[in-house]
């Protein structure tokens, strides 16, 4: 069952980077070579400067109107905030910073 996997076993993570089409072994090799860590680190600090305290976390709007959404939610409330936004963008007046 794909929802019950541990992805803090290797041979798992493998199977998932399988999945994706990316070779499982190439993936592990540049994460063994912390390849990665400067980007993780980075997406730490500008999540946690942006409120996300959590995973997952969503967060939408730009600069002085943000919202951090946390956690799983139902698809109507994405789908509300989406409307709201884009609502908000037509109501702009061109050349704003919206």
């Amino acid at each position: 069952m794909p929802f019950r996997r541990d992805i803090g076993d290797p041979d798992v993570l493998d199977e998932l980077v399988d999945e994706t089409g990316l070779p499982a072994n190439e993936v592990r090799a540049l994460v063994e070579r912390g390849e990665g860590d400067g980007a993780v680190s980075a997406s730490m600090v500008r999540a946690r400067d942006n409120g996300v305290a959590t995973t997952p976390a969503w967060l939408f709007g730009e600069d002085g109107e943000r919202l951090v959404l946390p956690g799983v939610q139902p698809r109507e409330l994405y789908e509300r905030i989406v409307r709201r936004l884009r609502a908000r963008g037509e109501d702009s007046p061109p050349g704003s910073e919206r």
